[in-house]
């Protein structure tokens, strides 16, 4: 082979390699991930053909939030080496609500309202405040129910709670559930007397001055109008005497007392709770007087006995507003007991 050979030989053996190296680079330019290229600030977003960049933005008293997809990615920071993580309970607790607080405002409410939505609204705030305002509050407590007890509205036969709920709804023309008095004095026995009436009217105004006066108060004050219509003796004697200017805040004292130890609104307490009341309505200590003790449980002669209903202690306040009765040694005033 001649020099001029050999040399071509060479020649063409490095074109050979130059060729090679160049497709390797062009295959490995090709084969890069996108990042080694280019920036992924210049990737064009799919959200790009959406928002016209030569638009001009309006004036900056009103400003348009022109953002991308990627604007939209939630970052997460990630903790340097070293640093410490946050332990639980370490994090700043959330501010509570004060429960000495009133959000609504409720006394503003209160001022031109009638007593039985302020009653109403005062539940409310109770709940909200987390205790009991008829403890806590110098606001004046909720006037008690006469008429209330879960068991009151048994002490009647079915059929004869089935006859009332039917004059209940003669009764309310206007269907509203609620009966004024004059509607209740029709049904009222043409032999009751004058005070026996008025007693009972004083126990309405009490009750409706609460709640609505519906089917429920009026089978439990039927119950009481029958309990009055049959007293006897002293029991009868004792609506003659009554003081009918202080009648409605005695009526109000005696259901307190009663309610302060009835506290599941049963209906009904035990004689031993009835000596309690009436000694501390009286200002007396019943429980080491004997005569009249046994004297007044004589009188009232309790229906079951070893109790006495809500009903029946309604019907004997005029015979308790009666007796005079001498202050024991042990006494304490009436606002002393049951605290």
């Amino acid at each position: 082979m001649s020099s001029a050979e050999s040399t071509n030989s060479e020649n063409n053996k490095m074109a050979d390699v130059v060729c090679k190296n160049v497709i390797l680079l062009q295959l490995s330019r090709c084969m890069s991930p996108a990042y080694l290229k280019r920036s992924r600030t210049n990737v064009p977003s799919k959200m790009d053909p959406m928002v016209n960049r030569s638009t001009t933005l309006p004036p900056n008293d009103r400003q348009l939030n022109l953002s991308t997809r990627n604007d939209a990615v939630k970052r997460v920071e990630i903790p340097s080496a070293g640093a410490l993580p946050k332990s639980r309970g370490t994090e700043k607790p959330e501010a509570m609500v004060d429960p000495d607080t009133n959000p609504l405002q409720i006394d503003n409410l209160k001022e031109n309202l009638p007593e039985e939505d302020v009653a109403a609204l005062e539940r409310i705030e109770s709940r909200l405040s987390g205790r009991s305002k008829l403890i806590d509050s110098p606001v004046k407590a909720a006037t008690p129910n006469p008429l209330k007890g879960s068991e009151l509205s048994h002490l009647l036969p079915e059929e004869k709670r089935d006859e009332l709920k039917k004059t209940f709804q003669k009764l309310d023309t206007d269907a509203d559930g609620h009966l004024m008095y004059q509607q209740i004095k029709s049904q009222l026995p043409p032999q009751m007397s004058v005070q026996q009436e008025r007693f009972l009217k004083q126990v309405y105004d009490i009750t409706s001055s609460s709640t609505f006066f519906g089917v429920d108060e009026f089978m439990t004050m039927s119950t009481l109008t029958k309990k009055v219509q049959d007293l006897k003796s002293e029991s009868a004697d004792s609506f003659g005497n009554l003081d009918f200017a202080l009648l409605h805040d005695q009526i109000i004292k005696y259901v307190d007392l009663f309610q302060s130890v009835d506290r599941i609104h049963s209906g009904k307490i035990s004689l031993e709770s009835l000596q309690e009341v009436l000694s501390a309505a009286l200002e007396t200590d019943l429980a080491a007087d004997d005569t009249n003790w046994n004297k007044i449980l004589e009188t009232v002669d309790p229906d079951e006995g070893a109790k006495i209903s809500k009903i029946e202690f309604l019907a004997h306040i005029p015979y308790f507003l009666s007796l005079k009765l001498k202050p024991g040694p042990g006494a304490l005033p009436h606002s002393q007991r049951f605290q």
